[in-house]
């Protein structure tokens, strides 16, 4: 005999979700914060790959100090991109990678790597370091306004008056100064251009070999002088770009492509704030008011403008 199939159990019917009320919740939670974090727009490579570059860049004065160089400025940093060039291609050449060089990517290089070299090591002889610092904390509000971002616009700023409070400079009354700090000003501009350009326009590998080379060929003609080579020499020089140079360039152009140029941005807020701890740690002096505030305002600035979501106003983009 066969079985009778069991009549399906009624369900009671669901509530319908009130659209009123959804909106109510999300506009109250929004209302609650304003700035509201979140982590999923950060994938973790990426997120370990930027706070690697912050931690790389601002220890390498202690690794600088520790294996000095003895090249000229512009000669050591000219060799240094020469073994990034050859190894560049020994990879490419391994991997049997297409060649795709993308030449026009080659200016958008050289204005991250070898133009800012230049204009800053002439700066040095000019004005202080302290202003590299000081008018590189402006390339956020530089990126966030190009981009449109103008919702972003005060937590950049809260990083620069940050870096003011920790490093109290006047403006330069001479004009030897005055030219200095306009050298510094070009390299800011020029390395926000080159992050904006290369990161709608990712460059292969090829074209990250070719960047290398033309940045060592210019960096090499560049330098006013050219200390003989010798074997110690070459060899302090290819482990001061294995530990310095390599590590924080390849990091730089791997996370370009990968995060918005408005979150890449917070690195040279968050790098300041890693030295400056690095320093109060090894050195010990007595930590005031001062520091504390200049220390919060870089932290909540960088955080804001590396964790804050994702926005595309078109209409504002100035580039």
């Amino acid at each position: 005999m066969d079985a009778v199939p069991a009549a399906p159990v009624a369900q009671p019917p669901r509530a319908a979700a009130d659209p009123a009320n959804q909106n109510r919740s999300k506009k109250g939670h929004a209302q609650a914060w304003p700035f509201s974090f979140h982590f999923t727009t950060m994938t973790k490579l990426p997120t370990l790959a930027f706070f690697a570059l912050c931690l790389w860049s601002s220890a390498a004065w202690i690794a600088a100090g520790t294996l000095p160089s003895q090249l000229p400025a512009l000669q050591s940093q000219g060799f240094h991109f020469l073994l990034l060039a050859l190894a560049t291609t020994i990879v490419c050449l391994s991997g049997k990678t297409p060649v795709n060089t993308q030449l026009r990517l080659i200016l958008p290089g050289l204005a991250l790597f070898a133009a800012p070299l230049i204009l800053l090591t002439n700066a040095q002889t000019l004005l202080s370091s302290s202003y590299n610092v000081l008018v590189f904390a402006l390339l956020p509000i530089v990126i966030v306004v190009a981009q449109g971002q103008i919702r972003w616009l005060i937590p950049a700023l809260a990083g620069v008056a940050g870096i003011l409070v920790l490093l109290p400079v006047s403006l330069p009354e001479t004009p030897r100064a005055c030219l200095g700090l306009a050298l510094v000003l070009a390299a800011m501009a020029l390395t926000a251009w080159a992050i904006l350009t290369l990161h709608r326009t990712p460059p292969t590998a090829w074209s990250i070999a070719a960047i290398f080379l033309a940045t060592a060929l210019i960096l090499t003609l560049a330098s006013p002088v050219h200390t003989p080579w010798s074997r110690s020499i070459a060899a302090t020089e290819a482990l001061r770009c294995l530990l310095l140079d390599a590590p924080e360039v390849l990091l730089l152009l791997w996370l370009i492509p990968r995060l918005d140029p408005r979150r890449l941005s917070a690195r040279w807020l968050l790098a300041p704030l890693l030295t400056v701890m690095e320093g109060y740690l090894l050195m010990r002096p007595a930590a005031g008011i001062r520091l504390l505030i200049g220390l919060a305002l870089l932290a909540i600035g960088g955080a804001i403008l590396l964790l804050a979501p994702d926005e595309h106003p078109e209409s504002l983009r100035l580039y």
